[in-house]
């Protein structure tokens, strides 16, 4: 092949590839569209109303939002308070309203409640805040915290104990901006056989009573008497008490026609109006904690209780027993015992509770490898009373004020650094305040 061949043959094989090479490019496939313009949503989520509306108060465990449009499928709906993403509890589609109900989420402050569908490619936004707990600062004040009680205005007074100077009395504000001692050990020097005995080391129980006085309970072997408080006085006055035989007073509460049920490690009696007293009921064995006397919607009359066994007693039992007369109680209906629930240990131990006014049961837990302290009693189990929880561990008591005020105290124990006092508003599901059940002696 001549040399003029070669060239022609050459730039004829390359036009050929160039052109492959060109056509190969005009034929790429390009990918699949990853938004198709003609795809059907469902339709967008409404937002039609919200309970509690606009705000849940410090105590509201759960919040519902009704609406139209949500998913049937819990895992379509994305609630979110602000950055926090809520856990759903329950979820309701149909009519005549779709619902869905979520745990309270931890964060506070305003912000605002957002329902994702992404199955329906839908958000929608309203405002909403969540309220915390109010707190006050440790208090290094109260060296250890005792016992305490509201009076009037929710005022909190409290017993309070160091080695020096002893005993002491506080008066806290309900803002918890004030504090005052308002008397010290030397008040708290009762006179037996008309001789001042300096016997009051510790409270025992503390609640406002009869005449809005303070009445209080005295940690000693010499005393099995209940005294009036009265700030106008230099002494405590005696106000009831128990015979020798019934050794010392413990924890009480009055009924409302002023009478006294107390417990104590020999078993829980009555002091009448008329100064008798009487074993009430048969708890042989048992050692007394807390008692409150609360009146229930029906009119009846119950006395609960913490009892626990052992030296010093481990607190383990909630029960309740009916007043039939006064002094006269029924049977003991337990309502919850921790040391047969798998979910706690024997370390465990309840050492507060109350009552709302819907008969409600919160409970406060001690003990190690606990993730919260406060708990609501439902169908005889504990369960966290919040999902997230929002409060310290060590709670040692719970009060309620006279109206929607639930107050919580941390003690200096061994989960705790300082006292430190607690209020929240407590609600129902649906938002309305929830009172806690009558204190009868505050009524007198």
């Amino acid at each position: 092949m001549n040399m003029k061949l070669r060239k022609l043959t050459y730039l004829i094989l390359s036009s050929v590839v160039f052109g492959l090479a060109i056509g190969s490019c005009n034929k790429y496939n390009a990918p699949t569209s990853v938004w198709n313009p003609n795809q059907k949503y469902a339709s967008g989520a409404v937002i039609t109303g919200v309970l509690p509306a606009s705000t849940a108060i410090a105590g509201v465990r759960e919040i519902t939002i009704v609406g139209q449009n949500f998913s049937a499928d819990p895992d379509s709906d994305w609630v979110w308070f602000g950055t926090q993403r809520a856990n759903i509890k329950r979820l309701s589609v149909g009519s005549p309203a779709d619902t869905i109900v979520i745990y309270r989420p931890p964060n506070f402050g305003s912000s605002t409640l957002n329902v994702v569908i992404p199955a329906a490619d839908s958000s929608v936004t309203i405002p909403y805040a969540m309220e915390a707990p109010f707190t006050t600062a440790d208090l290094s004040a109260i060296p250890t915290f005792l016992v305490m009680d509201a009076g009037k205005g929710d005022t909190l007074w409290i017993g309070g104990y160091v080695s020096v100077p002893g005993c002491s009395l506080y008066k806290l504000s309900s803002d918890g901006t004030s504090l005052s001692r308002v008397r010290d050990t030397s008040y708290f020097k009762p006179k037996i056989g008309g001789v001042k005995t300096d016997f009051a080391s510790t409270f025992i129980d503390l609640k406002v009573g009869p005449g809005g006085f303070l009445y209080a309970s005295f940690n000693s072997s010499a005393s099995n008497k209940i005294y009036q408080l009265d700030m106008d006085t230099t002494v405590p006055k005696v106000f009831a008490g128990v015979t020798s035989q019934q050794k010392t007073v413990g924890y009480f509460d009055f009924d409302a026609n002023g009478d006294i049920y107390t417990g104590n490690t020999k078993g829980l009696y009555c002091i009448k109006t008329d100064g008798t007293s009487q074993t009430a009921g048969d708890f042989s064995g048992l050692t007394f904690g807390e008692v409150r006397v609360i009146k229930d919607a029906d009119g009846n009359t119950y006395l609960y209780a913490i009892t626990g066994t052992g030296t010093p007693a481990h607190f383990t039992t909630l029960s309740r027993s009916l007043i039939s007369s006064v002094g006269n109680l029924g049977n003991h209906e337990v309502l919850y015992d921790i040391s047969k629930d798998t979910g706690f240990t024997t370390s465990n131990a309840l050492t507060s509770f109350n009552v709302g006014s819907d008969g409600s049961v919160v409970i406060s837990v001690s003990g190690s490898s606990l993730t919260c302290s406060l708990y609501a009693l439902d169908n005889g189990v504990l369960v966290s009373y919040y999902h997230d929880n929002i409060l310290p561990n060590g709670i040692d008591q719970l009060i309620w004020g006279n109206d929607k005020y639930l107050y919580l105290s941390r003690g200096k124990t061994a989960s705790a650094t300082a006292v430190r006092f607690y209020r929240m508003g407590m609600a129902k599901e649906d938002g309305t305040p929830l009172n806690g059940a009558p204190y009868l002696g505050r009524g007198l």
